[in-house]
């Protein structure tokens, strides 16, 4: 894979494995504030729940959650402030940084497809994925795959390098150099 700059004729590919090492580093940025906040919310509780488990290896769960009061309505409010926590981060990195601290790790930024700066909307639409999956119980699972497995897998063979995200907030990850560049140039030049 060439390094040096798009303009001098050599192609380049999209920034596939740096996006993948951004997601984890966000990953972390954004776990360990939802741990902390988790804790303060259900950490007493879940300790109850887990010490009946313990000393009843055979109640039923409706049993076990009678004796572990506080701990429906706090992972409630739990789940609530950490996906709006996900969400602020997102949209506040896209709208502020045009990034999220991992993409500023790797030198990458988010723009729209035709090389201009998110708009708010576009902020929005790009994080819907993300935080989305624990506000719909039913489809949890399911939008978690699709965020984790289905998700890598588009950028990574897409000859444009876009992924779910991208396509709900038309935009694209490049790096800093190629800013201000619209998608089909680069898809051109790589």
């Amino acid at each position: 894979m060439s390094i040096s700059p798009p303009g001098d004729g050599s192609r380049r590919a999209r920034p596939r494995l740096e996006r993948l090492g951004a997601g984890l580093v966000d990953f972390f940025v954004l776990a360990i504030p939802q741990f902390i906040i988790t804790e303060i919310l259900i950490g007493a509780p879940v300790r109850r729940y887990a010490r009946y488990v313990a000393q009843h290896p055979h109640a039923t769960p409706p049993v076990v959650l009678a004796h572990s009061p506080g701990l429906e309505i706090g992972l409630y409010h739990a789940i609530i402030v950490c996906e709006a926590l996900t969400a602020v981060y997102l949209i506040g990195g896209y709208l502020y940084a045009g990034a999220t601290v991992g993409k500023l790790v790797f030198r990458l930024r988010i723009t729209r497809v035709d090389g201009r700066p998110l708009r708010a909307i576009d902020a929005v639409l790009r994080s819907v994925p993300f935080w989305l999956p624990f506000l719909v119980p039913s489809l949890t699972i399911y939008l978690l795959l699709l965020v984790f497995v289905f998700n890598p897998v588009l950028f990574l063979t897409r000859r444009d390098g876009r992924a779910l995200e991208d396509l709900l907030g038309r935009s694209m990850v490049v790096r800093t150099d190629e800013v201000g560049q619209p998608l089909t140039t680069l898809v051109r030049a790589g």
